[in-house]
């Protein structure tokens, strides 16, 4: 079990690389280079990509990751491996190639963690009713979607090719019902 991870912040911090953090005890058995971590830096709480091990602390004291984001790598290993070549070559650091990778925006961690639920219960057969102001969230989870209007179901879309602005007429044909679309 690793007790120390060095961490790349997304965004990258400037003129910094990688940043050595503890792992607590319950989230050793859980942690592998490449995932997403929640991490304390200065005041604030980032998201970060677990680079590797780190064999000894630097000096000073280190503060413990708060949270692992990814039940498996979210870089897998050859991606990893593939980001440390290209930061040597280039001589950039590690951080902004990774950041070059990992996407900009990302799903805040409940959302992510709603999204792998939902995934995961409609995979085993479950009926969900989802209800969401984000469309294009809707459309990626939905296999079909109803639009309400005053506590009754106006229509029903399949989402296999529904784009979020036919998502949109729909709803604003639902609102005036009369009006000729």
């Amino acid at each position: 079990m690793h007790g120390l991870v060095q961490i790349a912040p997304l965004p990258p911090v400037p003129l910094h690389d990688l940043f050595t953090y503890r792992v607590p005890e319950l989230l050793r058995p859980h942690i592998q280079p490449g995932m997403r971590v929640r991490m304390p830096l200065g005041r604030q709480t980032r998201t970060g990509v677990v680079a590797g091990f780190a064999d000894a602390a630097p000096p000073g004291e280190l503060r413990p990751i708060l949270e692992v984001l990814d039940a498996d790598p979210f870089v897998p290993p050859e991606l990893l491996e593939l980001c440390r070549w290209t930061a040597g070559y280039y001589l950039a650091s590690l951080a902004d190639v990774l950041a070059t990778v990992v996407p900009v925006s990302l799903p805040a961690p409940a959302n992510e963690r709603v999204v792998r639920l939902v995934r995961r219960l409609t995979a085993d057969g479950a009926t969900i009713v989802f209800l969401s102001t984000d469309l294009e969230e809707l459309l990626s989870l939905a296999e079909r979607v109803a639009i309400l209007r005053d506590g009754r179901i106006a229509s029903t879309h399949s989402t296999t090719e529904l784009t979020v602005e036919q998502l949109l007429a729909a709803v604003a044909a639902s609102e005036n019902p009369d009006e000729p679309r």
